[in-house]
């Protein structure tokens, strides 16, 4: 879901206005539905950089991770690329997904991506 803060950050840049890009993934355990106006990651647990941002054609790419040596049997249901480094932060959700109630154990590391395309509709 991209969040309300994403768009108005995008028309601040536009108009010359500094704004705060994303920078972090924050990871949750509580499950539930998903607005464009979410300003917390429900049940936070953990917030990490991001391991790259791009650009390809009109296509931003934000990729961060968590590794199976953070892990300690917690469960993913929330990830939310952010853009604030405070733990828990309020009102920094840039776009946010649900997860399938992922364990994580120190078995694996957890990637993930979000590619949001800026196109004429």
């Amino acid at each position: 879901m991209i969040n309300d803060n994403y768009l108005n950050g995008l028309a601040q840049l536009m108009t010359g206005e500094s704004y705060t890009i994303t920078s972090h993934l924050a990871f949750g355990s509580t499950t539930g539905t998903l607005t464009a106006t979410d300003v917390v990651t429900s049940g936070e647990f953990d917030r990490n950089p991001l391991d790259n941002s791009l650009t390809s054609g009109m296509v931003a790419k934000f990729i961060g991770s968590r590794s199976s040596t953070e892990a300690g049997n917690e469960r993913i249901n929330l990830i939310s690329f952010v853009n604030s480094g405070v733990a828990s932060g309020t009102g920094d959700i840039q776009a946010n997904m649900l997860v399938a109630s992922l364990l994580h154990t120190s078995a694996f590391s957890v990637e993930a991506e979000m590619w949001i395309t800026h196109a004429r509709v």
